[in-house]
């Protein structure tokens, strides 16, 4: 990649790149760069993963994640799935009680999630969580999930 003259805090690794400013068209998006932010090696950056066990820490507790999502017995829950990390639940919208609701009550009680249609929440924490984090997570929305659809 091209060497920049000055130097550039570690850029996320799923950067977009973008030819404008402001790409709206990329709901989807976590990082929305432009281009020039993401003139960086790769290099120490997997370097960081394959040293601090990053990989089998996010196989781990995302194991731990969908184990205690799924223990949830509540009919608004349809399905937990995920890879890692990378996790989603389906909800079961009932009026307008769906994932944008729960992802407003989620992060009233201090969690952030995302809704990716009106059946959908998206769970993608940072590979650094430690277990009780996970825990604590899966408590607050376990209480959300009652409060909201029980």
């Amino acid at each position: 990649p091209p060497s920049c003259p000055f130097p550039l805090p570690p850029a996320p690794s799923s950067c977009v790149f973008s030819p404008s400013p402001f790409p709206f068209s990329l709901p989807h998006a976590s990082f929305l760069l432009p281009p020039s932010s993401c003139l960086f090696s790769p290099a120490p950056l997997l370097q960081v993963l394959r040293d601090e066990g990053l990989a089998d820490h996010s196989a781990q507790m995302g194991e731990l994640l969908r184990s205690r999502l799924e223990a949830i017995r509540s009919p608004a829950i349809t399905a937990v799935r995920g890879r890692g990390l990378l996790n989603a639940i389906v909800v079961r919208p009932d009026g307008d009680k769906d994932a944008n609701a729960l992802c407003l009550a989620l992060m009233h009680a201090g969690l952030l999630a995302k809704p990716t249609q009106a059946h959908i929440i998206r769970l993608a924490p940072p590979l650094v969580i430690s277990s009780q984090q996970v825990e604590q997570a899966a408590q607050i929305i376990e209480g959300e999930v009652r409060k909201l659809f029980d």
